[in-house]
């Protein structure tokens, strides 16, 4: 993996003239749920999840209309459940790492649309007390997707971007393995445009990038 990194950023860095553009950008999300139920005098704690993510990333316009990259993604999250009196923490973190390729086709004052095409890959590692004192899963994911993402440029080296998930093309490939070597193997591959899912988590996200 650092292999593949190092020949990104060199191939990142080495492709084009001194004269390209460079820019910095990324997101940052946190989130907690918890509460409790109270049902015939007896107050019952609900799970608690929280999740933190964090993808920065890094590229170079070749010409006005087209920039390459990579971006980075760090995830952690855990789920406290109390089940017959004990208390059990589930704990997630994961690693991914995703080159990519924009093309700018359209801009109108400040306003403007790009399309980005993206190959991932990812790492988590799931250990869940809960299920089992040793359970522990691991989940590898390969995929490529391409998607529109809207931007507004605030200044020259200050640009916002939203991208919308659900008009998108892609596959991707998931392995679960858990401590018994079991493996689970998910395909999937889909595009399409529609608003039926919207409230679906991730088909809406804003970032930003610097440039330099």
């Amino acid at each position: 993996m650092k292999r593949i990194l190092f020949a990104l950023l060199v191939l990142l860095t080495c492709s084009v003239g001194a004269q390209a553009q460079y820019f910095v950008g990324g997101q940052f999300g946190f989130n907690t749920t918890g509460g409790s139920q109270k049902s015939g005098g007896v107050t019952v704690d609900k799970p608690k999840n929280t999740s933190f993510n964090f993808s920065p990333s890094i590229g170079k316009f070749i010409s006005d209309k087209l920039a390459v990259g990579v971006s980075l993604n760090f995830t952690a999250q855990s789920l406290k459940t109390t089940v017959g009196g004990n208390t059990y923490t589930d704990k997630t973190t994961g690693f991914g790492i995703a080159p990519f390729a924009r093309y700018y086709f359209l801009q109108m004052n400040k306003f403007g649309i790009f399309a980005q095409g993206q190959i991932g890959f990812s790492y988590s590692d799931s250990k869940q007390p809960s299920v089992g004192p040793d359970e522990e899963i691991k989940t590898t994911t390969f995929g490529f997707i391409i998607l529109p993402v809207v931007y507004y440029n605030v200044s020259e080296k200050l640009s916002l971007e939203a991208s919308i998930s659900l008009f998108n093309f892609g596959f991707n490939t998931s392995t679960q393995k858990d401590q018994n070597n079991n493996k689970d193997i998910t395909n999937s591959f889909g595009f399409g445009a529609g608003l039926d899912g919207l409230v679906n988590t991730g088909n809406f996200s804003i970032g930003a990038i610097y440039k330099f």
